[in-house]
């Protein structure tokens, strides 16, 4: 019979090790002898999911091992008073050691965990110098504060709170906090998201996704002066009039929603962006269009850039000499239309990304973007047809191709200036047939160069974000 070396670690060691397991199945260790029974009173990762609570045979004989009293575990009628009481208990024996990373999922919207119950488990993580918090749900979203003892915590690091109402107390400040993310967040203040990002003077990273921090009549605009930051996603921000952003160390943007009004420092500051934008109302082009090609003629330093939806579009609308040279750029990414004016925008960009290796385009069907200016041509001849090189291209990536003559005469340009072209992947929308599939891929493999790899299929046309498109939003 082999030695149970891991029984004989010393604690500390042993809960070291049950912090890498799911809550469940560390406190199920409880069970495995006398000396493993208190390990858990000493995790520093404390993960609390309301569903799981259901899954009553984790939690039920660990319950059992500690023999906790009049727990009755297996007894509870819902979800809230399994977390209530389990959660409680748990903390209540806590050695007191300090905590790294404490989760509530309050996702049970029948039975929802009260907020004075999340607020006093708020504290007490606060209490012992809690670094990663993340809190998903409180049960009355527009009217319920968390505790105040959160927003004063000088030990964290990194906040995450979801599907909650956020309502600032008079003083606010995060002075060790490097990573903010808010998702499905209401703060009703006018004042409050600003008074939230100018407290926090370390922040490096902030996502803000589907959130309405103001109400809809107000006019206080969403500005993010952060002058530490260095990546920002902002997605579906739709109740602002206006969003400014001036942080003059940013690298990383993603941006789906309204074009923001981003300072030039700022742009000139981006390495990697992407940019999702759609235009829904008439009314909006104008602007959008201002907004859309500011941002785009400013950024002169990024190495990579995606450009979805309303973002070609936006080009085809302006005076393509307006556009830099993006000498650094060496990934584009690009959402366009089948149609000669859109043809023209890309072939336009091309021109001005002279040490461009990756490109990537998906052909968008025309049902999928509405009331565009499709029709119109916007240069003149020497703009598109003036001499020049993209010697450094080597991968080409095209989905959803339809098989238009705009679509060849775009990859026409690219092998006749692509003399680096080393693989070629081609995936057809499934609106076209095997004939037309036949056909264009003739076509195409007389113009690609005897030592370029080509792979064509057949597709769904179902879009798939490039893999680099928003690897930044996972921090």
């Amino acid at each position: 019979m082999e030695m149970d070396r891991i029984s004989n670690l010393p604690e500390p060691i042993r809960s070291h090790i049950l912090d890498f397991l799911p809550m469940g199945d560390a406190f199920r260790t409880s069970i495995l002898s006398r000396q493993w029974r208190y390990v858990c009173f000493s995790l520093s990762n404390l993960t609390f999911d309301q569903h799981s609570f259901m899954q009553k045979k984790n939690y039920g004989d660990f319950a059992d091992s500690l023999n906790f009293d009049q727990f009755s575990f297996m007894q509870k009628k819902n979800s809230r008073e399994y977390a209530d009481d389990f959660v409680n208990r748990i903390l209540s024996h806590h050695d007191g050691s300090a905590i790294i990373n404490f989760e509530v999922n309050n996702n049970d919207y029948i039975y929802p965990v009260s907020v004075p119950d999340v607020n006093a488990w708020i504290s007490y993580a606060v209490d012992h110098n809690v670094q990663k918090l993340r809190i998903h749900g409180v049960p009355t979203k527009y009217d319920a504060a968390l505790s105040g003892d959160l927003f004063t915590c000088i030990s964290l690091t990194s906040l995450t709170l979801e599907r909650l109402g956020l309502y600032l107390p008079r003083t606010v400040g995060f002075p060790l906090l490097k990573t903010l993310k808010l998702d499905d967040v209401y703060i009703p203040s006018e004042n409050s998201i600003n008074k939230l990002f100018s407290n926090c003077p370390v922040l490096e990273n902030l996502a803000i996704r589907r959130c309405s921090f103001l109400i809809c009549n107000c006019r206080e605009p969403l500005n993010i002066f952060v002058p530490s930051l260095k990546r920002l996603s902002l997605l579906f921000v739709h109740y602002h009039k206006k969003t400014n952003i001036s942080s003059p160390n940013l690298k990383q943007f993603a941006c789906l929603g309204h074009p923001p009004d981003i300072s030039l420092e700022t742009r000139l500051s981006l390495r990697t962006a992407s940019f999702t934008w759609s235009v829904t109302r008439s009314d909006q082009r104008t602007s959008y269009i201002h907004s859309a090609h500011k941002i785009v003629a400013g950024l002169h330093n990024v190495t990579e850039l995606c450009l979805y939806d309303f973002c070609i579009e936006a080009l085809t609308s302006r005076d393509p000499v307006c556009l830099p040279t993006y000498s650094t750029l060496k990934h584009l990414h690009l959402h366009m239309l089948p149609i000669e004016n859109q043809v023209q925008a890309v072939i336009v960009l091309l021109k001005r990304t002279p040490n461009l290796q990756t490109l990537g385009i998906y052909v968008m069907m025309r049902k999928t973007m509405q009331d565009t200016l499709v029709e119109k041509e916007y240069w003149q001849p020497q703009e598109l047809y003036s001499v020049h090189t993209l010697n450094h291209l080597k991968l080409l990536k095209i989905e959803s191709l339809q098989g238009t003559k705009s679509e060849f005469r775009l990859l026409r340009h690219l092998f006749e200036n692509g003399n680096a072209i080393e693989r070629m992947n081609i995936c057809y929308s499934k609106e076209v047939t095997e004939a037309g599939r036949t056909g264009f891929s003739e076509k195409i493999m007389k113009l690609a160069r005897v030592l370029t790899e080509v792979e064509i299929s057949a597709g769904d046309d179902s879009y798939k974000p490039h893999p680099h498109a928003f690897k930044w939003l996972t921090f």
